[in-house]
């Protein structure tokens, strides 16, 4: 099995419930869009959420090759 394929299922599972989550807060208006503090909070959530995924992307497949 090729090392990408459960890298690409779980991050492509995770990103399906990570988006119904943000869209489940909104329609119930627990995101405030007109706040500041709800906007950071938000950039904050997806910066972590690609912050982790390039993280390990890089030590899933750049370290083993070093």
């Amino acid at each position: 099995m090729d090392s990408w394929l459960p890298f690409v299922y779980q991050y492509g599972v995770m990103s399906v419930f990570f988006v119904l989550g943000f869209v489940l807060a909104a329609s119930n208006h627990e995101i405030r869009w007109n706040l500041k503090s709800d906007r950071w909070t938000v950039q904050v959530l997806i910066g972590g959420f690609i912050y982790y995924m390039l993280l390990q992307g890089f030590m899933q497949f750049v370290l083993p090759k070093l």
